[in-house]
């Protein structure tokens, strides 16, 4: 079996026969945006984020101004489908198994794109990012500080803001604070650069 990802351990991956959906947007990007899994839309068009979840967080970028189209990364802690749960038909977490087997690939791809604004949608996503257990309740609409932790993305200087799943049953403008606060600050004296204008933020890091 091939290896479908740079650095992902596919062989050791209990999801390695399921379609692979890999991150996409610009090679170099200011804010890079980890989901938790692709879902059916996701595999069937082939990209992350573009199935009912990502187009109300792509609908939150849109309110703010921010060219999600070609400023922005998306990618995902696993990048194939964990499949769907058979009491309730929502898609499943992914297993551990896949979620260290990915996650080489996933610190590889956030270094890659040298975003230096992350993200993190949902729990999972967040604990992947940050290299600590993540509590949504306590953690939503913040910024945590940099480095990040080795378990985490490596090290990697970066601001991280977490958010909660689209899909769950919170009110929009939730997700959208969420993602203002984190574009709000500063990295080393700048604001990213994913605005279609002139951003407004003016919160100092």
């Amino acid at each position: 079996m091939d290896v479908k990802a740079p650095s992902a351990r596919c062989r050791e991956c209990p999801l390695a026969e399921q379609p692979v959906v890999p991150g996409n947007g610009p090679v170099q990007a200011d804010l890079v945006v980890v989901g938790q899994a692709p879902g059916d839309q996701e595999v069937r068009q082939g990209r992350p984020f573009v199935g009912p979840a990502g187009k109300a967080l792509r609908r939150a970028f849109d309110s703010l101004g921010v060219d999600h189209l070609s400023k922005v990364f998306f990618t995902n802690t696993v990048l194939c489908h964990p499949g769907k749960n058979e009491g309730n038909g929502r898609d499943r977490k992914p297993p551990a198994e896949a979620i260290r087997a990915c996650h080489e690939r996933l610190r590889g791809e956030v270094e890659e794109t040298g975003a230096r604004w992350i993200l993190a949608v949902g729990a999972l996503a967040a604990e992947r990012v940050t290299g600590r257990p993540a509590r949504l309740s306590e953690s939503r609409c913040s910024v945590l500080c940099r480095p990040l932790r080795p378990e985490g993305v490596g090290g990697h200087d970066a601001l991280v803001g977490i958010t909660h799943h689209p899909s769950a049953s919170l009110p929009r403008r939730l997700l959208i604070a969420d993602i203002r606060e984190l574009l709000s600050f500063r990295y080393k004296g700048r604001l990213p650069d994913v605005y279609r204008g002139d951003g407004d933020s003016s919160t100092a890091w």
